[in-house]
């Protein structure tokens, strides 16, 4: 990505991680709630043979590293949230998900959230080159929280 930023390839991205190098500028551009979710009502304090770590990010990891030091090894995982929400759904199980593509999935009920699973959150990053700006002033200005 830097690469392709740094060539002019492309003019902006989006990323997970903060991106620092000459020649590119970045800004926080929202935060996503990542909650636990079932197929069926469950708690967290059960480990469930069927869960599904979905690989969100080094922050993610390190999270959920954190709330739950002695995990034990999922078996099954993904590095795209779709394809384990489909998993999930065909299958069964829990997942860590990013809550904007689960939200109608819990309001129908086909989904439940993880009784007292703590919640993550992740950043979403905008990286352009500074170039870029000048031709799409847009990269530069600060989108107001949602209400």
């Amino acid at each position: 990505m830097i690469a392709w930023l740094g060539t002019g390839i492309t003019d902006a991205a989006l990323t997970l991680e903060p991106v620092s190098a000459p020649g590119l500028d970045l800004r926080e551009l929202a935060q996503e709630r990542i909650v636990c979710v079932s197929l069926i009502p469950r708690h967290v304090n059960k480990w469930d043979p069927d869960y599904i770590f979905v690989d969100l990010g080094a922050e993610f990891r390190r999270q959920h590293a954190l709330a739950y030091p002695e995990a034990k090894t999922a078996s099954i995982t993904f590095s795209t949230s779709a394809w384990a929400l489909e998993h999930l759904i065909e299958h069964g199980g829990s997942a860590y998900l990013p809550e904007p593509l689960v939200t109608q999935h819990l309001r129908s009920g086909a989904l439940h959230m993880v009784h007292r699973a703590p919640v993550f959150h992740r950043t979403l990053y905008l990286v352009w080159r500074e170039a870029t700006a000048a031709v799409f002033p847009w990269v530069r200005e600060e989108i107001p929280p949602p209400i």
